[in-house]
């Protein structure tokens, strides 16, 4: 009896391992405490990212615009400046962010996709960090901050990529 208990412990752990999902998980507010607080966690259900318009200007990110499967969410920030567009490939994931912040706004972005590549946006300046998945198959599902005439702060919402996800 008492084996048949310890097997049967046993084979309930080894079954709650393989049976482990990616668990979603935030990372920042990165840069400073002014503007208006904005999630784009809604957008989730619609889709994956695929694309990501940021304005900027010679020291900091003014604006953000995601795209989420095929529907944009809104400008969060301002849309002036320079328009850069990063266009992701399908099955294409962001799983890494840089960034750098001054105390009061963000100064640059670089988004690290699963194939490799890599999208900077602004110019380095200030306090820097680096935002990562907390477990591999994560994949960055949305965008959170503070905005208003510029990008202020910045977060990262993870989790199972979509495809998995299902």
């Amino acid at each position: 009896m008492l084996r048949f208990l310890l097997l049967a412990a046993i084979g309930a752990s080894v079954c709650r391992g393989q049976d482990q999902s990616v668990e979603a998980s935030f990372s920042g507010l990165y840069g400073g405490t002014a503007g208006d607080e904005f999630s784009q966690t809604n957008f989730e259900i619609v889709g994956p990212i695929t694309a990501m318009k940021i304005w900027t200007g010679s020291l900091t990110l003014h604006g953000i615009q995601v795209r989420y499967g095929g529907a944009w969410s809104n400008v969060n920030g301002a849309s002036w400046g320079t328009l850069v567009q990063m266009d992701l490939q399908p099955g294409e994931s962001v799983v890494q962010v840089q960034g750098s912040y001054s105390y009061w706004v963000v100064t640059s972005l670089t988004f690290t996709t699963s194939l490799g590549r890599t999208f900077l946006f602004g110019n380095q300046s200030g306090g820097t960090f680096l935002a990562l998945p907390p477990a591999a198959g994560s994949v960055l599902r949305a965008v959170s901050g503070r905005a208003g005439v510029y990008l202020y702060a910045v977060g990262f919402h993870w989790g199972a990529s979509p495809a998995k996800a299902a």
